[in-house]
Parts: structure tokens; C-alpha cells; sequence
């Protein structure tokens, strides 16, 4: 039996019972995004809506619940994000009126000539 269809539920296993795990599957497998990406991702993601669930971040990330809190910790302790659970809208949403939200900005990515030319 191939790793892929055992993670994947197919052949030898049902995960209808276990939503999550696909997410996981994929980001075990290596198909979801690194650390950097997320990061820009989950800002994207929380700048363009109200506020975003877990769902929605684990269905837009590929990988697990785990995985988006250290992600979502370590955006708050590190980068000084403002971000904030809104029990209300049942979600995750940058917070304006927390100290130090108007100074938050990923930092930029910068490419030199050949890395522009690679991609």
C-alpha cells in the first residue's frame, strides 16, 4: 500500500470521520505551503475579510490546526501582528485598537536580478 493513499484515506482507511486530516496529509507529504508563504497568506487573508475561521485557514493553507496557531503565535509574538479571536464572528481578525497594530507590516521580500530572472 502507497503512503500517499494510506494518508489520504483511500485504500485502507476512511477520514470522513476526521475532516482535518487531508490538510495534514498534504502538509506530512510536502504539497502544502513553507512557513513564509503562510505568513503572507494568513495576512492576505485576514487584511481581506471580517474574520477568517480555523476552516477557512486550514482549507486555504493545507495544513494542520497545529500548524496555523504556532503560525498564528508566532505572527503575534514576533512580528507584532495584531491578531486577535473575535468570539462573536467566530473567527481570527486583525485587532486596530491593540498597542503597536498601526506599526505591523510583514517585512518585504527582496529578490536580485537573477532570482527575478528564476522565477
Amino acid at each position: 500500500m502507497d503512503l500517499r493513499n494510506d494518508l489520504y484515506g483511500r485504500e485502507g482507511g476512511n477520514t470522513g470521520d476526521r475532516p482535518g486530516r487531508a490538510y495534514r496529509s498534504a502538509a506530512l507529504l510536502g504539497e502544502g505551503m513553507d512557513r513564509t508563504e503562510r505568513f503572507y497568506k494568513i495576512d492576505q487573508l485576514l487584511n481581506d475579510r471580517r474574520s477568517v475561521p480555523m476552516d477557512t485557514l486550514i482549507e486555504e493553507l493545507g495544513v494542520s490546526q497545529a500548524t496555523i496557531k504556532r503560525d498564528l503565535d508566532y505572527m503575534k509574538d514576533r512580528l507584532n501582528a495584531p491578531i486577535t479571536w473575535d468570539r462573536v464572528l467566530r473567527g481570527y481578525r486583525f485587532e486596530q485598537s491593540m498597542p503597536n497594530a498601526s506599526k505591523y507590516n510583514l517585512p518585504g521580500i527582496w529578490f536580485n536580478s537573477q532570482e527575478i530572472f528564476a522565477l
